[in-house]
This record gives structure tokens, C-alpha cells and sequence, in this order.
């Protein structure tokens, strides 16, 4: 990419910075996996994505057009305004500003033809599936299955992640996925919350602001990646699905204050029950340990500038009381699939 952006546009990019006029504008290439796109470019983050399949096994000049087509796109969103159609005159007409003509603005293939379709490693699906399972009956009726159920999911994933760490070894070149898992209109205490949850899950949550939204991003290792995304699109419903419940039987709940501090309420409850869970496993606090300066230190090699979201609020303590209760009680049961999962990959 940089090569093209250097010698075949009048564009320059500087230290992953592409200078559009008055913008520096942070570029990111990672590796997605979808079953219709060869490749994307999102304005949320400044990304540009090419597909797994095509970085596999395509030829240099189709994965050479495929980045020349989405870096036209790049250019004609800055340049034209998020309302030109995005494959419209002005796309065109930035293509031929740099010399490239239909072949570019027009590039497609099909994967099917070219690749077989992504499917998961068994290994990884198996685990998936048996942690989505067990998550299902950590509230279960029966206290002793719920809590073995709890102190299983917490054996499972340190398990498999620290068999992974062994595996890999100090000097391993690691490959991390990123999942957009979540949309919001702006920050809010439900979305903070379920970060909190999602933490407990062996991956890193990140607040991206982009275009007139915020996206949660979570970072990972593929299965962790994954299961995160399974929980986070259950837990967006299942909060206001508690919430309505806790009204209808706690007439004195109203307002937003009382509603953030019951989601926050939640939070705490649910991974204080994973954290005693957790306790109980031998040698898990030195895993844990190693598990999370390891996240800590990809994400920031991923995001190079991550802030606080944390503020001081004023909480309902009655809500916030009946909130923990409630995600003591929480179980995750199967949710929508179908977020997309992206590779990083270094430019």
C-alpha cells in the first residue's frame, strides 16, 4: 500500500499518516473475513480491509487493485463529503486523477470461485460452542450447577489460553483479531458496563469514536474474540430486558440515574461471581496475570493513543444494589451472530 500511495498518487503518507489537504489522517490495514467483500473501507477508524482469502492465496496485482480501489474511496470521503455515492462520479473521478480507470473502480472478483468460503478450525468452534453452553446455565436454578458451571467456563478459557502462551513462547509472533461488537449513538453506562463484563473474557474493550457514532471494539485471541462477540450482543438486549423487569417490581426506580447505577450494578455483580469463580482454579491468579500483560501490551501496539472513560457519577444505591443482584443471577443464553471479525495487520 504505501508503495502505491508513494509512487502512483499525490498523496504522502508520513509516520501512518496520509496528508489529504489540511488532514493527517491515521491509516490501519488489517485482514477481515466476510462471505460478500473483498475488501472495505471504513471512515469510522480510517481502516482499509483486505480479505483473508485474498491475502492467502490472490495474485499481487488483484490485491494490488483491490487496495487501490479502497484508498480512492478514502480519498473521495475526505474530499466529497460522506453524501457522494460511493461508487459514484466523484469515485471515479478520483480514480482517474491517479491514472486508474474501470479496472480499479470497478474491482471485484468472486471469492467463491477463488477461494473456498472461511470456516472456523474445529478445535476453536468445539471450544466456542462448549464455553457458549456452559454460559448458559451459570444462573441455573440449581446453585451447585450454576457455580460449577461458572468455575468451568473460567477453567476452559485460562486453559486454553495459557496452553497457547506456553505453546508460543516468549519471542512468537502473535496474531490478534479485532471484532466490532457493538454501535452506539455515545458513551454510556451500558456500554462501559458491558465492557466491564466483556473484560472477563480475556479481551480488551475499546471505545472507538468515529462518524456521528461510537463503536465498541473488543481485541483478542480469536476464541476469546469470538465469545466476547457472542456475549456483547446478548448482554445490549438483556440489560434493558432486566431493567424493565426491575421497574415493574421496584415502583421507586426512575430515571437515568437510577438506571445507569442498576447497569453498572449488573457489571459488578456478574464478575465479582466470575472472579470468585476464578479464585478456585489453581495457579489462576499468576495466569491471569501473564494472560492480561500480554492483551495490555497488543492493544497498545494496536491503539496508539487510548484514553479513560472513567468519570465520577452520583449512583442510586438501591438501584446499583438490585443491579449486582441481578448479575449474580445473569445468565448468558445464545445471541445474533454475524459481527465481523477482523485480522491485524502491521503496515
Amino acid at each position: 500500500m504505501e508503495t502505491i500511495i508513494r509512487t502512483e498518487t499525490d498523496l504522502s503518507l508520513q509516520r501512518g499518516r496520509l496528508r489529504l489537504r489540511n488532514w493527517r489522517v491515521p491509516l490501519e490495514v488489517v485482514v477481515f473475513e466476510d462471505k460478500k467483500k473483498l475488501g472495505y473501507y471504513d471512515p469510522e477508524t480510517n481502516r482499509i480491509g483486505i480479505h483473508r482469502q485474498l491475502m492467502a492465496h490472490a495474485n499481487d496485482p488483484v490485491i494490488a487493485n483491490i487496495v487501490r480501489h479502497e484508498i480512492a474511496h478514502l480519498v473521495t470521503w475526505f474530499e466529497a463529503g460522506p453524501r457522494a455515492d460511493p461508487h459514484g462520479n466523484e469515485f471515479r473521478a478520483t480514480c482517474r486523477r491517479f491514472g486508474w480507470g474501470a479496472g480499479i473502480w470497478s474491482a471485484s472478483c468472486d471469492i467463491a470461485e477463488q477461494n473456498s468460503v472461511y470456516r472456523m478450525d474445529p478445535d476453536r468452534e468445539r471450544l466456542v460452542e462448549r464455553v457458549q453452553k456452559l454460559l448458559g446455565l451459570t444462573s441455573s436454578a440449581n446453585r451447585h450447577e450454576a457455580e460449577l458451571a461458572t468455575l468451568r467456563v473460567n477453567q476452559i478459557l485460562l486453559k486454553h489460553n495459557l496452553d497457547r502462551l506456553a505453546l508460543m513462547g516468549v519471542d512468537h509472533d502473535q496474531t490478534l483479531c479485532l471484532k466490532r461488537v457493538l454501535f452506539a449513538k455515545r458513551l454510556s453506562a451500558k456500554l462501559i458496563a458491558i465492557s466491564d463484563i466483556l473484560r472477563a473474557f480475556l479481551v480488551e474493550p475499546v471505545m472507538i469514536y468515529g462518524y456521528q457514532r461510537l463503536a465498541l471494539e473488543v481485541v483478542g485471541q480469536r476464541p476469546n474474540v469470538e465469545i466476547a462477540g457472542y456475549v456483547a450482543s446478548f448482554l445490549e438486549r438483556e440489560f434493558e430486558v432486566l431493567w424493565l423487569g426491575a421497574k415493574r417490581e421496584n415502583l421507586q426506580l426512575n430515571g437515568p440515574r437510577a438506571k445507569n447505577s442498576f447497569f453498572r450494578g449488573i457489571a459488578r455483580g456478574y464478575v465479582a461471581k466470575l472472579e470468585e469463580a476464578t479464585k478456585r482454579i489453581d495457579h489462576s491468579q499468576q495466569g491471569l496475570l501473564r494472560l492480561q500483560q500480554e492483551l495490555g501490551t497488543a492493544v497498545k501496539q494496536v491503539y496508539q493513543r487510548l484514553g479513560n472513560v472513567r468519570s465520577t457519577v452520583r449512583e442510586c444505591r438501591a438501584a446499583a444494589h438490585l443491579g449486582h443482584a441481578a448479575g449474580r443471577e445473569l445468565s448468558i443464553h445464545p445471541a445474533v451472530q454475524g459481527q465481523q471479525t477482523v485480522r491485524l495487520l502491521k503496515v
